[in-house]
């Protein structure tokens, strides 16, 4: 199986967050919380893609229904039927909403928030990942390791300890913007001086998105229903990155002329040129060396078109293209967007508010061409999109940023090694191991990469940048 860290930490996500809406500690009990999620991921089963051939690992259960990992990892918890929950409120001024929501046979966790005012909650949680990106790590396969690693101690499966570590980081870390709001998104209604009835809906489906030409951009959505009413401008959405920090990967051949369309303002006098050799690209089988010179001619094409200079007219274009590749389109989604980097010893955030204080900020942003002759690559070179800082209008003054990994974001051209006859077997060759030949590449996707860690492009860097008098705070 092809293991993909991400899809695998995006289950995981979905489960913590529904784990945290369900505990009536707020997630103290650290331990609690990651043994909820393992029972969780033991507990998956198996689904059905249109591809028949291929499976999903999914998770489906509204808490408190199903409540056994909730009643054998969360104490107190209290669990009342709804028709319980209608006579405990009998006096209240708010029983005659509460009794056309609250369903006689179905359960609630009971909870008082503020003394002398019963809350009833509900927490549906779904989750829908690929089985061949994840399926080591979910159902029987994690039982396994995770009863290997009481009985020795430790398991010898790097992905297994990298998961854990990040999972551990991530039910630890409560500093972060998104756990604040996930915070505020269940104490809204349980921390007020109201009888209420809320019902949380986590939804994690990581394959809806990736048949959606990049317009949906959320992995996981916390929906908020509170007293029977949709509270849209309270709903959560997470793009989630753990093992790459891609914000697209597009095959080469829809690519191309996307990236295309972007840069051909730098080349007026040679756009031509370029949809000449984007005629020239085609899928077809033996066409491959014709594709490939026709890519490497766009990208180099691309490439001698932008400015040796610092040259920030098209700022306001670069800006677009970022959000629309963090966020999605404005209306595939409700309420509050984010993005966030699940790392072994850390998370990184981007949230739609803080890149909107920052696009306003007076940050500029302008390309470099930057030619690769790494051969291990086999890419004639990369794009980055660099910010022009505008200091802070005091001592501090208009400021180009150089370094790259200091970059907004950067534009490749991923090559694949092909296969060559080596003693009459197909083997991959690359520059490493040639056998005595040439190696062959050819052109298999364009990648969208977010700056490095102190890029500004993240929300958690912004004070350094205001600190330094780079902009204004």
């Amino acid at each position: 199986m092809s293991i993909k860290q991400g899809s695998v930490m995006e289950g995981i996500f979905a489960m913590y967050c529904a784990g945290y809406l369900v505990d009536p500690q707020d997630g103290r009990d650290k331990i609690a919380i990651a043994k909820f999620i393992d029972d969780l991921r033991i507990d998956t089963t198996l689904g059905q893609l249109i591809d028949k051939s291929k499976k999903s690992v999914d998770y489906n259960n509204t808490f408190p229904a199903k409540s056994a990992p909730a009643k054998k990892n969360f104490k107190p918890i209290t669990i009342v039927t709804g028709r319980k929950a209608k006579e405990m409120i009998k006096g209240s001024a708010k029983y005659d909403t509460l009794s056309g929501i609250l369903v006689n046979s179905e359960d609630y966790f009971e909870s008082v928030g503020t003394e002398g005012y019963i809350d009833f909650s509900q927490v549906e949680l779904k989750v829908r990942v690929k089985e061949a990106e994840t399926g080591a790590y979910y159902g029987p396969n994690l039982k396994k390791l995770i009863e290997k690693e009481k009985k020795k101690g430790t398991v010898k499966d790097t992905k297994y300890n990298d998961i854990k570590v990040k999972m551990l980081y991530l039910i630890n870390n409560n500093q972060t913007q998104f756990f604040r709001d996930l915070k505020a998104a269940k104490h809204q209604y349980l921390k007020n001086s109201e009888n209420d009835s809320v019902k949380w809906t986590v939804d994690a489906d990581g394959i809806a998105g990736e048949t959606s030409g990049g317009a949906i951009k959320q992995d996981v959505t916390i929906q908020i229903f509170a007293d029977g009413q949709r509270i849209i401008k309270s709903e959560l959405n997470f793009s989630l990155k753990s093992d790459s920090v891609s914000i697209h990967g597009g095959g080469i051949y829809n690519s191309m002329p996307e990236i295309f369309d972007m840069f051909k303002k730098l080349m007026p006098s040679r756009v031509d040129e370029g949809k000449k050799y984007l005629k020239s690209i085609t899928t077809k089988k033996g066409h491959e060396e014709t594709s490939k010179v026709a890519i490497n001619s766009i990208w180099t094409l691309i490439g001698e078109g932008i400015p040796k200079s610092v040259d920030t007219k098209l700022s306001n274009h670069f800006w677009d293209i970022l959000g629309k590749r963090l966020f999605g389109l404005s209306g595939s989604y409700e309420g509050k967007m984010q993005l966030l980097e699940m790392n072994k010893k850390e998370l990184r955030e981007i949230t739609k508010e803080q890149f909107t204080k920052l696009r306003n900020s007076g940050v500029k942003l302008y390309p470099k061409w930057v030619p690769n002759d790494n051969k291990e690559q086999a890419t004639p070179g990369s794009i980055f999109i660099l910010p022009q800082y505008p200091g802070d209008g005091g001592k501090v003054k208009k400021k180009n940023e150089t370094n790259q990994k200091m970059s907004m974001f950067k534009i490749r051209v991923s090559y694949l090694w092909k296969k060559q006859d080596v003693d009459g077997e197909k083997i991959r060759i690359s520059p490493k191991e040639s056998f005595g030949m040439t190696p062959k590449s050819e052109p298999a996707k364009v990648f969208i990469e977010l700056g490095g860690a102190k890029s500004i492009v993240h929300d958690e860097n912004w004070k350094d940048f205001v600190k330094k008098g780079l902009v204004k705070g």
